[in-house]
């Protein structure tokens, strides 16, 4: 810790002249805490926090908060709420308000049914454009909590010059960049940023699989706790009686798993009680299923509440219940163990990053439930049992020092200060305005050409053959042969967990930028309004699905030239019927480059014994 705060304890280069100004940092987001919703974004808010925490005055904060308002199902009533709305934009709920943080500005965005998260996401970029002078964000630094969202308010709406960082929170990032289109602007903002983190490990490697050509971008800063405010109880838990749950009422948040194994737990244990803190869809059928089970005299239904009383109802309970199907970090967790709570919790992803090494001084960790309804309950029944039985083996504040290590305001305000100084002092200009951004090269992978040399190109454009071309390209690695896959769909790849050793060029953008999609997402806009006709709609789908490998040839005759050098190619292989059309192509320009339709794995392969040499296989994915 010594070196991080004498690292921050100067302004770094660029920025001495004015050291005695504080530095302006804005902030976009779509979630921050609110009298709406106490729990949304309370780690944005202890981000800005912990910067202030470990240096007061430092800097000078403004967060933009788009907050999603639904708007009526119906296109008439939609249409009206809307405008209402930005003819009230001006008025005083969205005017700028003096916080203890900073200045916020807060401005609604009318979340439309059917409207897709691309398109929600430029209605973001809309409102906050509605609200700033000029229609840019001035600030000597801006941060986007979000990639989707909050990163394509920054990177569209960033003055000139002004450096952005990105920090991905979303457990939603599958759906999110489900379309094309979608992960085509993801891999834009992401090309923009001049930092981009991730809160965790396996959100990170998610980022990498989705925008493979800028997966050297990606790094990891975990979200800031506020140990501080979280007191450790006077006494340790000695019965594990009152359970507590915290969090949104969704399916993928494990809750119907909850009630359901709570049921099973208090059948033989009249002392169980379960206090559940928050609101969503699922309220009224998880007090059906209490009903149904016969334990809702025993379950406490509170809904939303601010976050201090969150902190109470921790030091209140005994075992903190969490069954999430996937989390990005686990705040939760770690706010309940700083607490003095022990947690049984699922291994969802965030949770084995934040409870690494605690081994059982902290609680348990299950699989996930493999039931939908939430009746797999017997993993969390046993693991409950274990921790009744083994109750003096917890030890809650030494776990808690370990993770004040990793997460306290301390240690990731210093890391988020020196990068806000770092970027801020790389600046050529005082004036935002007229500043000329410059490229990064040291970080910049996107214009970077591929040097490997001898390696087999595996053109999968789609996702029909991916499996195969995965155990190719895992084949040819083992051979100390290098692979590289071109395809437009690399989601794909990362589903079926291609070696990081393995460059991907991907075809997305050149693809969505191309005028027959452009035509493709019109009719598909249109057809929410019954135009221009049921039959029109289907044949535009198919003739795009018809003519698609021809646009993906032009695309990739165009896009791959600054990705991959093909005299350094030993031989392309065509693994799907997308692929074939630019084969042909390329063997008509490239006569003497050996093209085929399936890997001989017999020419390859090593003789028994022989080693591999380490400098015959490539050290990473960047291209």
């Amino acid at each position: 810790m010594s070196e991080r705060t004498t690292a921050t304890s100067k302004p770094t280069t660029g920025m001495t002249a004015r050291a005695a100004a504080p530095l302006r940092l804005a902030v976009t987001t779509p979630w921050y805490p609110g009298s709406n919703n106490p729990f949304a974004g309370v780690f944005v808010l202890h981000a800005i926090e912990a910067v202030q925490s470990v240096a007061p005055g430092a800097i000078d904060t403004t967060i933009y908060h788009a907050e999603d308002w639904p708007t009526p199902v119906d296109p008439l009533g939609s249409r009206v709420t809307r405008w209402a709305m930005r003819e009230m934009t001006d008025r005083a709920d969205n005017a700028p308000r003096a916080v203890r943080e900073g200045t916020l500005r807060r401005v609604r965005v009318p979340a439309r049914p059917g409207r897709g998260y691309l398109r929600h996401a430029q209605d973001h970029v809309d409102a906050v454009r509605r609200i700033l002078p000029g229609g840019r964000i001035v600030a000597d630094v801006i941060h986007a909590h979000e990639g989707l969202f909050g990163g394509l308010v920054a990177t569209r709406l960033a003055a000139p010059g002004v450096p952005v960082v990105v920090t991905e929170h979303d457990t939603r990032l599958r759906k999110l960049l489900t379309a094309p289109e979608a992960r085509a602007a993801y891999g834009e903002i992401l090309e923009r940023a001049d930092r981009f983190y991730a809160v965790g490990q396996m959100l990170a490697d998610q980022v990498r699989g989705y925008v493979p050509m800028l997966a050297d971008k990606v790094e990891v800063i975990p979200n800031a706790v506020a140990f501080d405010a979280l007191p450790m109880r006077a006494e340790q838990v000695s019965a594990l009686s009152r359970w507590l749950y915290v969090g949104r009422l969704l399916q993928h948040k494990g809750v119907m798993r909850l009630v359901t194994a709570f049921a099973e737990c208090a059948r033989t244990r009249p002392e169980l009680s379960l206090t559940i803190i928050g609101g969503g869809p699922l309220a009224g059928a998880l007090q059906e299923r209490a009903t149904e089970l016969g334990v809702r005299n025993r379950i406490t239904f509170r809904g939303p509440v601010a976050h201090d009383e969150v902190q109470k109802a921790m030091r209140s309970h005994d075992l903190l219940v969490h069954l999430s199907e996937r989390e990005t970090f686990g705040m939760t967790l770690v706010e309940a163990v700083s607490c003095g709570l022990p947690v049984l919790a699922t291994r969802s992803g965030g949770p084995q990053e934040t409870m690494a090494g605690l081994g059982t001084t902290a609680g348990r960790l299950i699989d996930v439930g493999a039931d939908v309804f939430g009746w797999d309950i017997e993993p969390v029944v046993e693991a409950f049992g274990q921790m009744e039985a083994e109750i003096d083996g917890l030890d809650l504040p030494w776990a808690r020092a370990q993770l004040y290590d990793r997460y306290s305001q301390e240690s990731v305000g210093h890391q988020l200060l020196t990068m806000y100084q770092d970027l801020a002092g790389a600046r050529q200009s005082e004036d935002p305005m007229t500043d000329q951004k410059q490229p990064d090269q040291t970080r910049s992978v996107q214009t970077q050409t591929c040097q490997t040399q001898g390696a087999v190109l595996l053109m999968a454009l789609t996702s029909v053959a991916a499996r195969q071309t995965v155990n190719n390209a895992h084949f040819l690695l083992e051979q100390g042969v290098p692979a590289i896959i071109l395809t437009a769909e690399p989601i794909a790849f990362h589903d079926l967990e291609l070696n990081p050793r393995v460059p991907i060029i991907d075809l997305t953008r050149p693809e969505v930028a191309s005028l027959p999609h452009r035509g493709k997402r019109a009719l598909t806009r249109l057809r929410q309004f019954g135009l221009p006709g049921r039959a029109v709609n289907a044949a535009g789908v198919q003739a795009y699905k018809v003519f698609r490998p021809l646009l993906l040839w032009r695309a990739a005759e165009r896009y791959m030239p600054a990705h991959l050098d093909l005299s350094r190619v030993r031989e392309i292989v065509l693994a799907d019927a997308h692929a074939v059309p630019l084969g042909w192509h390329i063997a008509r320009s490239h006569p003497d480059l050996p093209i085929s339709f399936s890997l001989d794995r017999d020419a390859y392969r090593q003789a028994e014994g022989e080693t591999l040499s380490e400098s015959a296989v490539p050290e990473s994915s960047s291209i």
